[in-house]
This record gives structure tokens, C-alpha cells and sequence, in this order.
């Protein structure tokens, strides 16, 4: 039986992160203040007790402000230390939509939209500099492309981490923002296996002990479209290598109705873990994509509704990674590759993008699948990019946009039933 999904709330709620540290519970004795639990071969005398516990608890925010610091230098201009970029946006939703069985007056339905995957490389500093004005660029180009009816049907969106890259959601203007995993999120389906020399190798210097999650996952899906109902799901803490297990990195899902079509179709957002950017080993490094992309497989499995058409989108970081993408290839349930089918089917697909070589979804981190519906088609009929031109000599990010537009086919009835 599947798990209920989440429905959409009608409200913006601001979510302040927790504190990062909080006071040990203390006790109180004639010799003044102690420690109420103290750590074997640990004595305190109850006299100093409580000035020694503050000054070991200082030296250690010290350390771990250092510590933190030391990383976020070192992952400047790379995908770490998105901690320091606290979210301050939850969401804001449409309310849920009754979606009709068929369509009024027709027996085959067409309905064309369009899905924009795009890593917008909102880190913070010190991770990254002078990000704002061009994030602010890219909020105000899709505004304008809204105003103008051009703007795409569905965003999804990765990196969302800094308050300029939060801004986006906002003024973009769009009906619905969903967000991915929170900060706090814990995982409540099945976890894979995480070899236990993965597990006992983590670094504290790389991020990966200690520091816990100091960012939430930094996913966002925006639309117009109303939604059914979400779902979001973290990968488990351990599944992760390097600085990208600062951020509480997984998987979004939302339901939307497609009232033209009279359907719904399930969208899927997600970021895996990086390769080099990580910053450590690159086989400790594949070995985390393959957790991820393990329990995002799950989540796929228990979340899709089988009779409805899907979209899994993001950042997939399998560029020229073979050992990657087979992988993945094996684990992704029922969903086909936009750039395999439109590559291999010019004549149906208008491929607006300059491809080199044969296989053009390993030059590119960033993807998008899809799958068909009972009795419902979903094609891709056309792929483009989207803020690949330079602005001031510099690209808004580090990622271009793909954009994909797709054709919904609701197949008439046979004349038997």
C-alpha cells in the first residue's frame, strides 16, 4: 500500500533554522552548577564544573567555526559548504485540484507544456561571490517571460540555497512553490545498504561527521498548475560523500493536474552527489551516486502513480562518468532518457541544442525522463536551452537551462467499451 501524500497547504511559511548548539541541561548542587552527564574519564570538580564545560564548549564551537570556514574556502567556486545559506522560504501552494476522469467533449486530448531543469547555482559565500545580481537576473528574466506567456509550465530547480536563489520562487511569480527536503527532514522509507567502509571513512575535514546538516536540500519545483499533492523524501545521512553532505540533499515530488488533458502527470526533482567537487576520492565519491541513486528509485517506486504520465528531472552529476550513468540506467524504474529518444527520433523531436557525438546525455549533468500513462502518452517534441547567453561577459550560472517540451496524448476509448 502507498504512503498518503502530503495535499498542498494554503500558506508561505518561514522556516528559521534550528539553533546550532544547545545548552547541555545542568544541575544544581550546594558547589554551584554541573554538568548533568559527563563523558567517561571526564572528571569535573563541582566547584570548576561549570566554568570548565563552557570554556570546552567554547574551544569546540571555535574548532567547528574554523573548521567551517576552512571548508567553505576550499569549496569556493565548488558545490560545498551550503550550510552557511539557511533557507527562509517553505512554500507556497495552490489549493488542491479535483481532477477529471476525461475530457468534457473529447475522446483524444492534446496538451502541449513545457518543463525547464535548472541548476542555478545559488551558493553563498563564502561557497561562492557576488552571486545576487545575477540571481536577481534570472528571477526577473522568467517574470518577464510570464508577463509575456512564454515562461515555462513547470521549473525545476537545483542549488536553491542562498536568499537571492530563495527569491527566486518568490518573484518569478508562480502559483505554486514546492520545496524538496527540509534541513531537520529525516528519511522514513527503506534505506540502501551503505558499506560499512564507507560509513567508518567519513571525514569531519570534508564534511561528512560532525557538522550534521547545516542546509536544507536546496530542490524547488515552481508552477501554475494545480497541485494534487507533494511529497519529498532525504537521501540517509550516510549516503553521501564529501561537502555535499552539509546539505539534507534528496528528492521532491509533486502531483499536478492537467485539467485540458484531464489527467494528472507526477513531477520528480532531484540533485545527486557531485564527482570532483565533492573533494574527496572520486570512487568513495561514485559510490555515494549509487546510494542515491538507489533511494531515489525507491521513493520513484513508492510515490509514481502507475496510471498517470511522469517526469524525473535535475541535476543527475553523471557527466562523462560512465560508471555513473550505467548505474543509474539500471536502477531508474520505466522512464526513458529525453536525449536518447530525441536523438534517435529527429523526424518527432525538434532539437533546438547544439549535440555532440552520439550520446549527448553524457556531456551534461542535467537531464530530464519521462514515462508514459495508462491509456496516456507523454512525448517529447522539442529540446532547448534556456540562460546560456552570456550577461556582462559571464553565463547567469555555471549550469545552462534545458528546457523540454512535451505533448500529452490521451488516447480515445475503443469503440468496444
Amino acid at each position: 500500500m502507498k504512503p498518503i501524500l502530503k495535499p498542498p497547504e494554503n500558506l508561505t511559511r518561514n522556516e528559521t533554522p534550528p539553533a546550532r548548539h544547545s545548552p547541555a541541561p545542568v544541575e544544581t548542587s550546594a558547589a554551584g552548577p554541573v554538568p548533568a552527564t559527563t563523558k567517561p574519564g571526564l572528571a569535573v570538580a563541582a566547584t570548576t564544573g561549570h566554568s570548565s564545560y563552557m570554556l570546552l564548549q567554547g574551544a569546540f564551537r571555535i574548532l567547528r567555526l574554523m573548521t567551517g570556514l576552512a571548508c567553505g574556502v576550499a569549496a569556493t567556486g565548488l558545490a560545498g559548504c551550503q550550510y552557511l545559506s539557511p533557507p527562509d522560504l517553505y512554500a507556497r501552494q495552490a489549493p488542491p485540484a479535483q481532477v477529471a476522469s476525461s475530457a468534457a467533449d473529447d475522446t483524444s486530448t492534446h496538451q502541449t507544456f513545457s518543463v525547464l531543469t535548472y541548476n542555478v547555482e545559488g551558493l553563498a559565500w563564502p561557497a561562492r561571490t557576488n552571486r545576487g545580481p545575477r540571481l536577481r537576473l534570472i528571477a526577473d528574466k522568467i517574470a518577464a517571460m510570464r508577463a509575456a506567456g512564454t515562461a515555462p509550465d513547470i521549473i525545476l530547480l537545483q542549488e536553491v540555497f542562498s536568499r537571492e536563489a530563495i527569491a527566486i520562487a518568490r518573484r518569478s511569480g508562480y502559483q505554486n512553490a514546492i520545496p524538496g527536503p527540509a534541513r531537520s527532514d529525516k528519511r522514513t522509507i527503506a534505506r540502501t545498504h551503505v558499506d560499512l567502509k564507507h560509513a567508518k571513512n567519513r571525514r569531519i575535514t570534508k564534511g561528512e561527521r560532525w557538522f550534521g546538516k547545516r542546509a536544507h536540500s536546496g530542490l524547488y519545483i515552481l508552477t501554475d498548475f494545480p497541485v494534487v499533492a507533494t511529497a519529498s523524501e532525504p537521501f540517509s545521512p550516510r549516503a553521501c560523500a564529501g561537502y555535499d553532505c552539509l546539505a539534507n540533499k534528496g528528492v521532491a515530488m509533486v502531483r499536478l493536474a492537467i485539467p485540458q488533458a484531464g489527467t494528472h502527470i507526477d513531477v520528480f526533482n532531484t540533485h545527486l552527489n557531485s564527482r570532483r567537487a565533492a573533494k574527496v576520492r572520486l570512487q568513495r565519491a561514485d559510490n555515494a551516486h549509487r546510494y542515491q541513486v538507489e533511494e531515489a528509485s525507491e521513493f520513484l517506486r513508492i510515490h509514481r502513480e502507475d496510471r498517470g504520465p511522469a517526469i524525473y528531472g535535475g541535476d543527475f552529476n553523471m557527466r562523462n562518468a560512465p560508471r555513473r550513468f550505467e548505474v543509474f540506467a539500471g536502477a531508474k524504474p520505466a522512464f526513458e532518457l529525453v536525449h536518447r529518444y530525441c536523438a534517435r527520433n529527429r523526424g518527432r523531436c525538434d532539437v533546438r541544442k547544439s549535440w555532440d557525438g552520439d550520446e549527448p546525455w553524457m556531456d551534461t549533468q542535467d537531464l530530464q525522463l519521462f514515462s508514459h500513462g495508462d491509456g496516456i502518452e507523454l512525448w517529447p517534441t522539442r529540446v532547448d536551452t534556456m540562460f546560456d547567453e552570456p550577461a556582462g561577459g559571464k553565463t547567469l550560472a555555471d549550469h545552462d537551462g534545458l528546457l523540454v517540451t512535451y505533448e500529452l496524448v490521451r488516447a480515445a476509448p475503443s469503440s468496444s467499451e
